[in-house]
């Protein structure tokens, strides 16, 4: 077996690298990369078994590895480690495939555990499959990396004929297939309690897509982005298809305790069908009443979707009640404005969904506009979803409605939260800087931080990290003997060149003149 490490940061790839005794595992190849375009290069020429990545590498995140795999259909198992103990990273990664999540400092104990059950479920599959396991490695799979992407670019109009005259060529039972029959299953509001049960539909649904590609019944992918959700195409053995899908999603609810809703299309014409089938799957899936527990919707005729005519007065009446500061004004406004979005709505996913919609352009469109400056509302509801419909709701409009009463303190929210900018940079000077992966650690858009960095502290990031790392280097040149290469590196200047033209630029001295100065001689 191989195993792939991948982080920008050389010290935890050799820390992982020693803490695990990879042999007694029968891992006999250890491969490493420092960058996501690198590491895609790896996983495309080595096929590893095992892969541990960071959350974040660089200016990528690690969830880009973990797309790349599971868009390609690899088998390889994924361990994520993390600095960040944040759930929406976890459940992202886990909807991926991820089978752990690591937070930094790494505990040996953990990380070794991780990499057993990683071993575990290859042998377990080699076991299960020993005919077709690897056999993607020698472009033999039973259903190669290359068909499941011509399946995906099905559901993309201007490449579906090219996509589909491929797949009839190297697929005898696609060319034979003349109906289909597409789910959509929504994740916005999958009532996610706890990480085991992301695990366990993670799971489910690994497994689901295996079964289906096998018997050649059809396939599954699974996307985080725009929004978490899932999408099943059948095109062949429809019966027998759709009894599997139905009978994976009670097997999963018996287990877990819980639900997970797939809206379902009516028979329609493969290939040039899908574009409808897909539509009404998700028009199916937007018309599941909250609480009826039921695992499947069939499309009907008289199925449509929730449609919510946003109310522009109450909104203005909402923007002007926070520009104001009148806390009654804004609870009696919010208050009308709901009213009115949901007066005679059915209690089904949909609804909720187009809440969820109406909810952001209030709070990006209406209150920028009224010169708030804005940050994302959260988008992702499941932590607040509940059986029950009433509660689900209450739970969703209370949060909206304190992140925009929070508006009125925008101003020293946004002190606070740059504070913790300047923060992470004191903590951070050593590594490797980049403005946008520090945006994305903060969910909040580059240009837009770069401005309030600038507002509060006077210059901007480059130059106030800078400002640390030289503080940092004037501490250690009157300390230590180090030499001045190695000061450069701890500070995180990695060229001494460089290093010394800011440091005179700073002191009018060069790093030796200025430790002479100080009484530090080499």
């Amino acid at each position: 077996m191989t195993a792939l490490i991948i982080d920008d940061e050389a010290h935890v790839v050799e820390a992982v690298q020693l803490l695990v005794p990879w042999q007694k595992y029968g891992i006999e190849q250890v491969l490493t990369a420092f960058s996501v375009p690198e590491a895609c290069d790896i996983l495309e020429s080595e096929q590893p078994d095992i892969v541990i990545v960071d959350v974040v590498i660089g200016e990528y995140l690690g969830i880009e590895i973990l797309k790349h795999i599971q868009t390609n259909h690899m088998n390889t198992r994924s361990i994520v480690i993390s600095g960040y103990d944040d759930f929406q990273y976890t459940r992202a990664m886990f909807l991926l495939g991820a089978i752990d999540y690591l937070l930094k400092p790494i505990v040996p104990e953990e990380l070794e555990n991780a990499v057993a059950k990683a071993v575990e479920q290859v042998l377990h599959d080699q076991q299960s499959n020993p005919s077709s396991f690897g056999l993607d490695k020698q472009l033999k799979h039973l259903f190669p990396d290359h068909q499941h992407s011509l399946f995906r670019k099905l559901f993309q109009k201007e490449l579906r004929p090219v996509a589909y005259e491929e797949l009839c060529r190297i697929n005898a039972s696609v060319m034979r297939s003349e109906k289909c029959i597409v789910l959509h299953g929504s994740g916005i509001f999958l009532p996610i309690f706890s990480q085991n049960y992301v695990i366990a539909l993670s799971e489910s649904l690994n497994t689901l897509q295996h079964e289906l590609e096998t018997k050649a019944y059809g396939t599954l992918f699974q996307r985080s982005q725009p929004d978490p959700d899932v999408i099943i195409l059948l095109y062949n053995h429809l019966d027998d298809a759709f009894s599997l899908v139905k009978e994976s999603c009670q097997t999963f609810i018996r287990a877990s305790g819980s639900s997970f809703r797939l809206g379902a299309s009516p028979r329609m014409p493969f290939v040039d069908g899908l574009d409808e089938a897909w539509a009404h799957a998700i028009d199916a899936n937007d018309a599941i009443d909250w609480e009826s527990g039921e695992p499947i919707r069939l499309w009907t005729p008289d199925t449509s979707s929730p449609s919510l005519k946003y109310d522009h007065k109450h909104a203005k009446e909402i923007c002007s009640a926070l520009l104001t500061g009148d806390k009654a004004g804004f609870e009696a406004s919010f208050s009308a404005w709901l009213n009115t979005q949901l007066a005679e709505q059915p209690h089904t996913c949909g609804t909720l969904r187009c809440l969820r919609s109406l909810f952001l352009k209030l709070y990006e469109q209406d209150c920028k506009n009224s010169g708030f400056e804005t940050r994302s509302l959260l988008t992702d509801f499941s932590e607040y979803c509940s059986p029950d419909w009433e509660t689900t709701l209450s739970q969703i409009t209370q949060e909206s409605k304190r992140r925009l009463w929070n508006l009125v303190t925008t101003k020293s929210e946004e002190n606070n939260w740059i504070q913790d900018v300047a923060e992470y940079l004191e903590l951070n000077y050593a590594q490797k800087f980049s403005q946008q992966k520090c945006a994305d650690l903060f969910h909040v858009n580059k240009d837009y931080m770069s401005r309030h960095f600038r507002k509060t502290y006077g210059v901007g990031m480059v130059t106030y990290l800078t400002e640390i790392r030289l503080r940092k280097a004037k501490e250690l040149l009157r300390a230590s003997s180090l030499q001045i290469q190695e000061i450069a590196d701890q500070v995180g200047f990695f060229d001494v060149k460089y290093f010394s033209i800011q440091f005179k630029k700073e002191t009018g001295l060069t790093p030796s003149a200025f430790r002479t100065l100080n009484g530090n001689e080499d």
